[in-house]
């Protein structure tokens, strides 16, 4: 009898035991989806944040937390010598940043993961040696508005930048494009574009369905000519074609467009006398042997024109109409132009 007591006993303890381990398991469980929770929401936990301070961080990756921290939206990680962007695109934690800025470092290559940043308004890719835009930037095109690529090694843009409908502002400068694809014509939002020191041999064809194009620079490349189909950009206030020496002559219609302030030219670049008789003061033209730089330090940023102190043909607060500054981050070089 005292020996079936013992064993009553020792059952009720491995019931009790295995009733324990049951409980612990549920919260273990309800815990990890309380974590899951907050990680989806962008959270960190106090445990969490102590394994991670405990952890050596990537660089990039201590301004990622830091600004998850402070819920913002914009990632700056320009000038920090990276030479990938793979843990920063495939980061799913971040995918709802409007502000990407990775100028200035040293990718060459960028993740097709950029694709799926679908809430992105800016994006800084500039002074790194890129050598490819991915295909999958397309996915970037609902929301994407100011795209800045100068200063890379690009030979083309890919076909997909089409697919960027709400596009208001491209800057390519100090690539080696040779000719842009065929649908960026069909960018109906486009309103800046600077294509200058690349190796540009004509223009698209149908370069007039940007009917919202007011500012057009393609200083220093390689074009021949400027076809007809550029004056039908109605809304065009600003074109330069200064560097491209074998133009000889430009369209009558585009230099007669009513919404046109100001032409920049090369001096060897004829005028049709009718045309230059209406309004003389319209066309600057750089000075012969002169068109080497103001000052070196001179940052250009689309909105200050570097003009004679006292003819200023484009003014500021024309430029300036749209809510939507420019911010053409590369150097260019400010000219002395005569009037």
């Amino acid at each position: 009898r005292e020996e079936r007591g013992r064993e009553r006993e020792r059952g009720k303890e491995r019931e009790r035991e295995f009733r324990e381990r049951g409980i612990r398991e549920e919260e273990k469980e309800k815990e990890k989806e309380e974590e899951e929770e907050r990680e989806r929401r962008g959270e960190v936990t106090e445990e969490k944040r102590g394994k991670m301070s405990s952890k050596k961080l990537m660089p990039e990756e201590v301004v990622i937390e830091a600004m998850l921290a402070r819920k913002r939206k914009v990632l700056d990680l320009s000038q920090m010598e990276l030479t990938t962007a793979d843990r920063v695109l495939k980061n799913t934690k971040i995918r709802h940043i409007e502000q990407l800025l990775l100028a200035e470092n040293n990718i060459k290559l960028l993740n097709p993961s950029l694709g799926l940043f679908t809430s992105l308004v800016v994006l800084n890719l500039e002074g790194n040696g890129l050598e490819r835009l991915p295909a999958e930037i397309r996915g970037c095109g609902k929301t994407l508005k100011r795209l800045s690529l100068c200063d890379n090694a690009l030979k083309a843009l890919p076909s997909t930048v089409a697919e960027l409908h709400n596009l208001r502002r491209l800057f390519a400068d100090n690539n080696r494009i040779k000719s842009l694809p065929t649908g960026i014509c069909f960018l109906s939002n486009l309103t800046w574009l600077s294509l200058d020191n690349n190796k540009l041999e004509a223009l698209p064809a149908q370069i007039g369905r940007m009917k919202n194009l007011n500012w057009l620079s393609v200083e220093f490349n390689q074009l021949t000519e400027v076809g007809e189909s550029l004056s039908k950009c109605g809304k065009l206030r600003f074109v330069s074609f200064v560097g491209n020496l074998k133009i000889e002559s430009l369209p009558e219609s585009l230099l007669q467009l009513e919404s046109l302030n100001e032409v920049r030219i090369d001096h060897n670049l004829r005028i049709p006398k009718k045309v230059l008789s209406e309004d003389p003061q319209r066309y600057s033209v750089p000075i012969p042997h002169q068109t080497s730089l103001a000052n070196d330090d001179d940052d250009y940023d689309g909105d200050e024109e570097s003009t004679n102190s006292t003819n200023t043909t484009l003014a500021k607060d024309n430029l300036n109409s749209s809510d939507d500054e420019p911010q053409k981050g590369s150097k260019t070089k400010a000219k002395k132009i005569l009037w």
